[in-house]
Formats: structure tokens, sequence, C-alpha cells
């Protein structure tokens, strides 16, 4: 009697879990309707882990570790994964202390997977030099499905309907952080609303990668450094993907499907903090000049930040305010026309290339007096 035969398989158990056994009623191991194509296989979450007694049972060995004896070999989805960072300056990827700082976790069911993804959960542990209470999430996305989250939140849930391969399911969505640990999450997963069960195998929300943009997805958020770190400080972030129960894959491995080969410190999403304005200063003028065509020049330095970007020089003419001359300016040297008798007095302000600006100072750094029709300046 079949159904006697698959009572005694302990595969038939899940029946109350997973509807795609319902064959086995109907069916011997070995048959094409057989679950997996061979004995002793649980699909699980587009898996098939082995079950050697129960393959035992039936005179055969477990064929499951190597994907059995057919050519597709086990149906399951696959995971390239990274984690993307701010775009910061230069090598070291310099940004601004209080910059806010974007990060998007990408997903992606492979191409090569035989299975849609039902289960995708993230998990992202911050580092302590982030400002764990400013994090808020700005995106959640899967497939076409771009889900806006209002300003502000720190945790989200949502479910979407959605229909593949002629089955209709909801999506079950949960993010935020757990602001106790740093630790950002996000949970994707795929419910048959009927039974409150996950729908069969070859049902999910993440079908394979195709180019249309089907099988990826993504999780956005922001965050800002903590406070009081100095210039140097690095900041590196990396998450791990967890698709269907299988071994979870971290953003900064060298090859996702090979862990034995390490991880990249590229794939971190590095960045390092530039905390310090630059400085600069004018250099030294002559008491008088006895040209209309005044040359004055500048420099500036960075320290150990991402370096001078531009500078703001300032020109004040017979003690009057000081009023912009050369804005955004990258030169160190410009010509100032001056008129006979002025009296000249020159500051400079540095800019860096993540935007720290230096405070102006409180007098000139440099001054002269443009003096060509009397042998001597005023007052001497």
């Amino acid at each position: 009697n079949q159904e006697i035969l698959c009572s005694k398989n302990p595969l038939c158990e899940i029946l109350v879990h997973w509807t795609v056994f319902l064959p086995c009623l109907y069916s011997l191991p070995g048959d094409p309707a057989w679950p997996g194509g061979s004995p002793g296989c649980e699909v699980r979450g587009g898996n098939r882990v082995g079950q050697n007694a129960a393959a035992s049972a039936f005179g055969s060995s477990d064929q499951c570790d190597n994907g059995g004896t057919g050519t597709s070999g086990a149906a399951r989805p696959v995971d390239p994964n990274d984690l993307i960072g701010p775009a910061g300056y230069g090598p070291q990827n310099y940004v601004e202390t209080t910059e806010l700082l974007p990060y998007r976790i990408n997903f992606e069911n492979d191409p090569d997977a035989t299975a849609p993804a039902q289960d995708v959960t993230i998990t992202n542990p911050l580092a302590a030099n982030f400002d764990w209470s400013t994090f808020e999430l700005t995106e959640l996305a899967f497939g076409d499905r771009f889900i806006a989250v209002p300003p502000g939140t720190q945790h989200f849930t949502t479910t979407v309907q959605m229909t593949f391969n002629g089955v209709s399911f909801e999506v079950h969505i949960e993010a935020g952080i757990r602001l106790a640990t740093g630790e950002v999450y996000a949970h994707f997963w795929s419910l048959d609303p009927l039974t409150g069960l996950p729908p069969t195998v070859d049902v999910g929300f993440l079908p394979p990668e195709d180019g249309t943009g089907r099988g990826q997805g993504h999780v956005s958020y922001t965050i800002r450094a903590r406070a009081g770190l100095g210039t140097g400080t690095e900041i590196r972030n990396v998450a791990e993907i967890t698709f269907d129960g299988q071994p979870p894959i971290a953003t900064n491995l060298v090859d996702p499907h090979d862990p034995s080969q390490g991880t990249d410190p590229d794939r971190e999403a590095p960045i390092t903090l530039d905390a310090d304005p630059p400085t600069s200063s004018v250099d030294a003028l002559p008491a008088v000049t006895t040209t209309p065509n005044v040359a004055v020049s500048w420099s500036g330095s960075d320290g150990s930040g991402a370096g001078v970007a531009s500078f703001d020089v300032f020109v004040a003419v017979d003690g009057g305010p000081f009023q912009p001359w050369l804005s955004g300016t990258t030169a160190t040297a410009a010509t100032y026309s001056a008129h006979d008798g002025q009296r000249l007095g020159f500051y400079s302000v540095a800019r860096d290339q993540v935007g720290n600006r230096e405070s102006a100072p409180d007098a000139a750094q440099a001054s002269t007096t443009e003096w060509r029709s009397r042998a001597t300046p005023l007052g001497s």
C-alpha cells in the first residue's frame, strides 16, 4: 500500500508544514512526483536536507548531500550581496564628522539559483563609533516593489500582496534597529494567507535574477558618527544575509559562494572621519608697494585630514570691512588691482575636501599700502 509506505517515511511528517509533499500520498520514492526527485530529501526553504534514516528505510543511500543523482541538483536560492556606504573623498574615503551617512544593503537571488527565495534575513551589527540613536530607515525594496519609509522611522513593519507562478501570497517585512545592541535587522518572509505557512518551494518573493531586477532587493538607512571622534577615525560596516535558513553570508567576503577565500577590507564600506578644519594664511607683503598690481599669495594645510580644497580670500580697503575678493579659488596667488594711496589688508579662509571650513581671523594676515605719487606714505 503506497500510503502505508509513505507514512513510514519521516518526510511525510512535515506534510503539516509543506503542501509540496502531497504527491507522497500517491507515489513511491523514485517516482518523478516524489518531492526533490529522490527519497530521504526534505525540501526546506529551497534547500534539500538529507534524511539518512528515510533513505535507509527504502534501501538507498542519502542522495541529498550531493544534490541527488539528477542533473539539476538541489533547488536552492543563491545570494550575491554587498553593503554600500558613503562616497567620501580620496583613497581613505574621508567624510565630515557630522555628515549624515547613507548605507544600503543589497541582496540578490543569483541568476543560477534554482528556486525563488521565500525568507531573507539581514543582520548588520553597527560599530560603536556610530551614534545608534541617529539611525533612520529610508527605504525597503524587492523586485519592482519600492517601499518608502516615513522620516525618523527606527522600526517598520508592512505586508505586501504578491503573485508568483500563479500563486497569491503575502510578503511580510519587518526592519529596524535594536538600540540596546546596535544591530540593524530586516526580515522578509513569504506566507500563504490561508494557512499561515510558507507557500510551496517553487513560490517565493524573490525569484532568480534575470536582468530585470526581479531577483534583487535592498534595505537603506542613514546614521551619523558618534560625536567627539577625531580626525583619522576609521569606521567599517559589515552585514550578514541569510537565504532560507542557509548559512549567513557576510557582505565583506571575497567570494560570497566560497567563504574559504576570506574577507576583503575594501568590501567593508570603510570611511575615515575628518573632524578638523584646515588652516591657511596670506603670505607677508611689503609695507609699501609702488605698483598698482599687488601680487598676493597664500597657502594652507589640512594636517592628517582630506586636504585643502579651496580658498576664500578677503580684502579690506582703507580700514573698511573685509569683503570677498576671491571665492572658492584653488589658486594660491593672484594680482590685486589697487589705486594710489590705498591701504590694503588681506586674509584667507580655507575649506577642505569634505566641507570643513576654517574660521575667519580677527584681523588681516598681510597688509600693504599702494603708493606711487609720493616717496613715502602719509604720516611717515
